[in-house]
């Protein structure tokens, strides 16, 4: 929202005086013309020229000759705070904006939910390792919803955080221990507080046994969420592979499976099955 849709761009075979006079047909504001982007036969984006360049060279001069790589360039969904910190660090004064097309956005997707799909199976394959004991204590069934949500939400919610602090430069990698240690202290007061908070409803409904699984296991898939989502979007990041994308199908499988071989594990050393 933050773009402007008013633009003219040139090709590179152009001389510099067509190139001129095309920019003067636009009828532009000035500050729209100040780098005037380059693009091919198939309106991809292959550099820029500076306007002051475009106006001293001679009439000749092939706008490939004045042409300058584009180094820097955001696309049209990223965040506003994003291009901004772009533009402070490279000094720019305009930055092209790239359309990310419907079949390349849904295809850089579809990967990573495929590979979400594949990784289910290990969620699946937990449930059925413990299918005995659950039928010795079905009630242990009704509560894989809540701690699943639980671990979900807690790494969902920290994995934005710190995408966001990605995203407007206050943190970077070296900065990650100091980062996890926020994380996992914050993933131990959720912890606390939502085991304390389920405690005497579940006692009361079901056992002072049953609520002790339960809570620890609130206490612990807290911890552990609120770390992935903390480390996951940085080495993402590192990787070269976009956080946004890859974080919350990862979080999402790696919470569930998990997630759910210690509230199994908690079952089988309290309970006793």
């Amino acid at each position: 929202r933050m773009m402007s849709p008013r633009f003219v761009s040139l090709r590179a075979s152009m001389s510099a005086s067509d190139a001129l006079a095309k920019v003067r047909r636009a009828q532009l504001r000035p500050r729209e013309v100040l780098v005037v982007p380059v693009t091919d036969d198939q309106r991809r984006l292959v550099g820029a020229v500076d306007l002051p360049d475009l106006v001293t060279a001679a009439p000749a001069t092939s706008v490939s000759e004045l042409l300058q790589a584009e180094r820097y360039q955001v696309r049209v969904d990223e965040d506003q705070e994003v291009a901004a910190r772009l533009m402070q660090e490279a000094d720019l004064v305009a930055l092209p904006y790239l359309e990310a097309s419907v079949l390349l956005l849904a295809r850089k997707r579809a990967v990573w939910l495929l590979l979400l799909g594949v990784a289910a199976v290990a969620t699946v394959t937990v449930i059925g390792g413990f299918e005995d004991r659950i039928e010795q204590v079905s009630t242990l069934a009704l509560f894989i919803p809540l701690l699943i949500d639980t671990g979900g939400n807690s790494g969902s919610q920290a994995a934005t955080v710190v995408i966001r602090a990605m995203a407007v430069g206050e943190l970077r990698f070296r900065d990650l221990p100091r980062m996890l240690r926020k994380e996992i202290a914050v993933g131990v007061l959720l912890g606390l507080l939502l085991a304390a908070l389920a405690f005497g409803p579940v006692a009361l409904f079901f056992g002072a046994a049953l609520a002790t699984v339960i809570s620890l296991t609130l206490f612990f898939i807290c911890i552990w969420a609120t770390f992935a989502g903390g480390f996951l979007p940085p080495l993402a990041k590192r990787i070269g592979v976009d956080p946004v994308v890859f974080s919350a199908p990862v979080i999402t499988t790696l919470v569930d499976a998990t997630g759910l071989l210690l509230y199994f594990g908690i079952a089988v050393t309290v309970l006793g099955i």
